[in-house]
């Protein structure tokens, strides 16, 4: 039950950071504030969350750095509990081999939900919101992926 309980904690808490929400749901070309969360601080009279008619470039709003962390400072924090003997290695490793499949099917679930919308030119306004989850479990998926290799080093480069 204690490891139940201590796999549902980290999940939320890991997923706490995934479930923020978006600033701007309507992602409105020249928007000029109708959702409530008007920012403007380019002083060019249109919400800075939403999309120009003449568009700017864009620059990249996928948290790589935080999720790194975040990642790390989860796996730090469970590492403690097991060293503390807080819970056993073995119940450390479930939870952190469930974290790797989560990630892996919300990012490949996601990014095929993409490839169907893109091929088959479906518009939809969560476009955006799609491909930056995607991006966001694929980061999280790749932290969890580099820890289970080091996990699994000697499966691959045992000496004989």
């Amino acid at each position: 039950m204690k490891q139940v309980l201590l796999l549902i904690t980290f999940c939320l808490i890991g997923f706490s950071t995934f479930a923020a929400e978006p600033d701007c749901k309507k992602e409105k070309i020249d928007c000029l504030g109708e959702c409530g969360r008007m920012v403007d601080e380019n002083g060019d009279g249109f919400c800075d969350h939403g999309g120009l008619s003449t568009p700017e470039t864009e620059k990249s709003s996928y948290l790589l750095l935080e999720i790194i962390a975040g990642t790390l400072l989860l796996y730090a924090v469970s590492l403690l509990l097991v060293k503390t003997k807080r819970y056993k290695k073995i119940t450390h490793r479930k939870i952190w081999n469930y974290l790797l499949l989560i990630t892996f099917l919300v990012s490949a679930l996601l990014g095929l939900w993409l490839v169907v919308l893109i091929n088959y030119e479906l518009d939809t306004e969560f476009f955006k919101s799609y491909l930056t989850w995607h991006v966001d479990f694929g980061i999280a998926m790749s932290v969890v992926g580099i820890i289970h290799f080091i996990w699994h080093w000697n499966y691959y480069f045992r000496k004989k």
